[in-house]
């Protein structure tokens, strides 16, 4: 990866014409937007303001007959601008919105990953498969949607990578009081980035590495429903105290497992753990795939922000490196004996 200092000359000579361009386009969107909201509060003032109306009601009170006065007016203006506001976000923001993302994905990140590095490539409509989801083994389901994009893949050094933002939901049905079928709503199940890498070592089983919610929450108690849990294979202990209080190892063979986790892996799976929270680890067929959950997507953009400054594009390219770093931090470029 180049260093930052190349990314100021990369934003001046190369950058700033295509971010310029874009914050024009970006501005002017705004702007019709802004002056459509303050169309619609002008409409419902003088639309109620013309339509007003009073009804007048008496109801008992212990105390005698008492008048109450309602004012109306504004509900047929509020009706009127919620229907233009839909038809207009579903066919005028909507194009417009995703037209300015693509630009944006095609034009700047697309730029600033060939600046990292020219063996990088992107695709922002690409993404891991639900096929290596699946394979990967970390997740029991891969839920009832599953959305990607945003993929990075090609070579770091010696290492095959390739990672994307992955975001699984299930759908959960609301019941009405009567038990009729209600509304539908998504649940997440995981939102974050999946990477992908071949492994420094031929190995043919699997060796699952999980956050160990039990061990942090129960002790020593949590050790008798891991070894309990029948949906991974049988649990292997690890040396490491500290390994064994953040994670939870799986593996079909366990000597497989301690050949795969030596101590130096360890404590680096610890560091990134440290880094990018709450991580897991599966390493099958000489690859390993890793979870990282996110907040937020990999290289997405905010319309009500400006995008002309050199701070708001780095950012993207400390996320990139954040990424790509996985190989030089678990030292995957390490080829043993015949990994070529």
């Amino acid at each position: 990866m180049k260093p930052t200092e190349s990314f100021q000359s990369f934003y001046q000579t190369t950058l700033i014409s295509l971010v310029s361009s874009l914050e024009l386009e970006r501005k002017e969107m705004v702007k019709k937007i802004y002056m459509a909201g303050a169309v619609a509060v002008i409409f419902v003032i003088l639309y109620g303001m013309l339509n007003k109306s009073t009804v007048s009601e008496t109801q008992l009170e212990p105390n005698g007959p008492t008048q109450y006065t309602y004012s109306g007016g504004y509900s047929g203006a509020i009706f009127y601008i919620a229907i233009a506001g839909a038809l207009g976000y579903f066919f005028w923001y909507r194009p417009r919105a995703k037209k300015f993302r693509s630009r944006f994905k095609n034009e700047i990140i697309r730029s600033i990953i060939k600046h990292a590095d020219e063996k990088l490539e992107y695709n922002p409509e690409a993404g891991i498969s639900v096929t290596d989801f699946i394979q990967s083994t970390i997740f029991n389901t891969a839920g009832d949607r599953y959305l990607c994009e945003d993929l990075v893949s090609g070579k770091i050094g010696s290492t095959t990578i390739r990672f994307s933002d992955v975001h699984t939901q299930r759908k959960k049905e609301l019941k009405g009081d009567d038990g009729a079928p209600g509304f539908k709503r998504w649940v997440t199940l995981f939102k974050g980035i999946i990477f992908i890498a071949d492994f420094n070592k031929h190995f043919k089983g699997r060796t699952m590495v999980l956050t160990d919610q039990a061990e942090k929450s129960l002790g020593s108690l949590g050790t008798f429903f891991q070894k309990m849990n029948g949906q991974h294979d049988p649990l292997v202990k690890m040396e490491n105290p500290d390994f064994e209080k953040a994670f939870v190892v799986y593996a079909s063979d366990a000597v497989e497992a301690h050949y795969i986790l030596t101590p130096a892996l360890m404590e680096r799976m610890l560091n990134l753990s440290s880094q990018l929270g709450a991580v897991q680890f599966a390493f099958y067929n000489s690859v390993v795939f890793i979870s990282i959950p996110t907040k937020n997507d990999l290289f997405e953009t905010n319309i009500f922000r400006p995008l002309a400054a050199q701070p708001e594009m780095e950012k993207y390219l400390e996320q990139l490196r954040l990424f790509t770093g996985i190989v030089e931090e678990l030292n995957l470029n390490n080829r043993i004996w015949t990994k070529e």
